[in-house]
């Protein structure tokens, strides 16, 4: 008569057959457990409340991870837990607008006419020290140039990121003239949103003052601007 004892480890004599032992009762027989590397004695080995079967038979997760994809999202509250969300961010610029002020740029002119400087643009500069830091002072925080936008925040991606934060960069040919940081809060995934931005460039960020003043007043240069190093929370 067939007995229990020949049966292998791992398996049960059941109606005088050796069926296979699923110790936790999750679905899968220990010999499984054991080649995957689950807790036999445990239904849901990682601890996100998905059973071990459920896990590799039903859904293709990792039962040995709560977190199969290393996203925001535990398996069991992840819509897509093989798929990695994350947000997905462009920041751009739209409706620009810039003005030169007039007003102050001739006043800057006249300044440094009437200083002698203009000279130093060339090869004899005729201004003592003194009248040139005079001069400078006088200008420096004079705003020459007034820059409006708006800055468009668009998240493709298929989740939130709690952060966004990125530079506004003005710029003179390939000269950097001022990096203005930008932050904005939490944008949710499919969002697009706008923020009105404004900034005043002052004589003093020109650097050059000289040259770049009278670059300037004789149309010869133009101010730029451009957003980079985009920022925010990704996974």
């Amino acid at each position: 008569m067939y007995t229990a004892k020949l049966c292998s480890p791992d398996y049960s004599c059941i109606a005088n057959s050796c069926a296979p032992i699923d110790t936790d009762k999750d679905g899968l027989t220990d010999i499984e457990e054991k080649k995957i590397g689950t807790n036999i004695n445990l239904f849901d080995s990682d601890g996100d409340t998905l059973g071990d079967y459920q896990e590799t038979k039903i859904g293709g997760t990792n039962p040995l991870k709560m977190n199969t994809d290393d996203d925001r999202y535990n398996d069991n509250n992840d819509p897509n837990p093989i798929k990695k969300n994350s947000a997905v961010i462009y920041v751009t610029k739209s409706n620009e607008k810039g003005e030169y002020n007039l007003a102050n740029l001739l006043v800057i002119g006249s300044v440094l006419t009437g200083s002698g400087l203009v000279g130093c643009l060339t090869t004899v500069c005729t201004a003592s020290p003194a009248v040139i830091v005079a001069a400078v002072a006088a200008v420096k925080d004079l705003t020459i140039y007034t820059s409006s936008s708006d800055i468009v925040i668009q998240n493709t991606g298929d989740d939130y990121s709690s952060f966004v934060t990125f530079e506004v960069v003005y710029s003179i040919g390939n000269k950097t003239l001022e990096r203005v940081p930008q932050s904005y809060g939490q944008i949710s995934s499919n969002l697009k949103t706008t923020m009105k931005y404004s900034h005043d460039i002052k004589v003093i960020d020109l650097g050059d003052i000289l040259g770049e003043v009278f670059n300037l007043l004789l149309g010869k240069s133009k101010i730029n601007i451009e957003i980079t190093d985009v920022q925010y929370e990704k996974f």
